[in-house]
Formats: structure tokens, sequence, C-alpha cells
């Protein structure tokens, strides 16, 4: 009987750990919200919370501006957003702009960053990467420091 209710146990606090909210750091940080009516393309888009591929990693990175003090983006989630057709990618800073509220950085695309070779562009979403970062900002979306569904999938899965 004790195994059945550590089993019990387990269960209820696994459940609620997946309903845990992404730290205070986290909810400070900005968000994006989509305001246009754009459709999905054509090919679903990824699952939630997935790691982009190593060339959408180095895409974001390209757009990082390093002002020689080692800035980057050494990981990163993504999370589709069917609404906007758009995948959001986010992450946390390493180097100088790791510190204070700029700390993350959110970005879009309309090409997959999940699959395969990614040669999308890449745009800038919030605060952090419009500080941090030379993309072009989008207009698809809006900023809301309210509702920031990316995040929730920071940090990522080990």
């Amino acid at each position: 009987m004790g195994g059945f209710w550590g089993v019990c146990v387990v269960s209820v606090l696994a459940v609620a750990g997946c309903a845990a909210s992404p730290p205070a750091a986290l909810q400070q940080s900005s968000s994006v919200a989509a305001t246009s009516t754009a459709s999905a393309s054509a090919a679903a888009p990824a699952p939630k919370c997935q790691r982009p591929t190593a060339e959408a990693l180095a895409a974001v990175n390209a757009t990082i501006t390093d002002d020689a003090k080692g800035n980057s983006l050494p990981e990163a989630v993504v999370l589709a957003d069917p609404d906007s057709g758009m995948w959001f990618v986010a992450g946390a800073f390493a180097g100088p702009a790791a510190k204070g509220e700029g700390a993350l950085g959110i970005w879009a695309t309309t090409t997959d960053p999940t699959q395969g070779s990614f040669t999308g562009k890449v745009l800038g979403v919030d605060g952090g990467a419009s500080t941090w970062s030379k993309a072009p900002m989008t207009e698809a979306t809006s900023y809301d420091p309210a509702n920031v569904p990316v995040l929730g999938c920071w940090p990522p899965a080990r």
C-alpha cells in the first residue's frame, strides 16, 4: 500500500510542478501577443516548447550585437504561434547583456526554427532583442508584458 501512495504523491507533485509559473525574473520580461490574423503556414507549426536547430540559434546569434563584450545567446526555446503563423525564439543572454531587465530576448520568424537547415529571417520582438540585437523589429506581433507564452518554455528541458 505504501508504494501506491508514494506513486500518488509523486504524481500530484509532478502535475503541480507542470502548472508552476516561471521565475519572477522571467515574468517581468517582455512578451508577445499576436495582432495579425495571418494564417499559419501550410505546414503545421512545431509542437510547444522545442529547441531551435544549431542553424537557427546561429541565425539569432548573428543578429546579437557583440560590442566586443562577448554577448551571445547560448541556448534558446521555441514556441509556435499558430494564430500569427510565426515561431518565437527566446533565451537568456550570456555576457554583459545578461544583467538587468533585458537579460532575456525574444525573436520571431516565419520559418520553423526546429526543422532542418534554417534559412529564415530573424525579427526582434521585445526590449531585450531591440537593445542587444540588430534584427529588425517585427510589426506582426505586439509587445504585451502581461502575456509571455514562450517564456513558459524557459528554461529548456535537459
